[in-house]
């Protein structure tokens, strides 16, 4: 076969493993320049969805891409949009531009872990990971009652 060929066909796969949002046991390098502020998470049960709110401040010189959460609390996470009339949907991920600050505390956009594997009460505090397609960030969530 053409070698040009071959290239292209390993360049689509490659593109499409990047795009996966597989990463249970992966380990990533850790973030700098990016920062998680105010992080909250809302009171859920065993098996239950608990939402993410927060600010990301990307001080970082590159525009960051992220592709998921993570919690050892939770089964699995997600991104979520709002159409705001009423529909949602999951995001495969979420750009965050250089020198901006995306928040996540606003009605149209937050960050999901689902079937949790502990109940989350009132005061306690929630680890989780930002997974970026660079590297990963930690961050930790007071937990308290839904305010929207």
């Amino acid at each position: 076969m053409n070698s040009k060929f071959l290239t292209a066909i390993a360049a689509i796969f490659a593109i499409g493993a990047l795009s996966l949002p597989t990463f249970a046991d992966e380990s990533f390098e850790p973030i700098s320049g990016v920062d998680v502020l105010n992080a909250t998470a809302t009171l859920a049960a065993v098996g239950e969805t608990s939402r993410l709110r927060f600010r990301l401040e990307n001080f970082s010189s590159a525009d960051m891409t992220l592709i998921g959460v993570r919690s050892e609390k939770a089964v699995s996470g997600a991104i979520i949009v709002s159409d705001g009339e009423g529909g949602r949907s999951e995001a495969p991920q979420l750009l965050i531009k250089e020198e901006e600050t995306l928040d996540f505390e606003t009605s149209h956009i937050w960050l999901e872990l689902r079937e949790l594997k502990t109940t989350l009460k009132n005061g306690q505090s929630l680890p989780f990971e930002l997974i970026f397609r660079t590297g990963a960030l930690p961050g930790r969530a007071h937990v308290h009652a839904a305010t929207h």
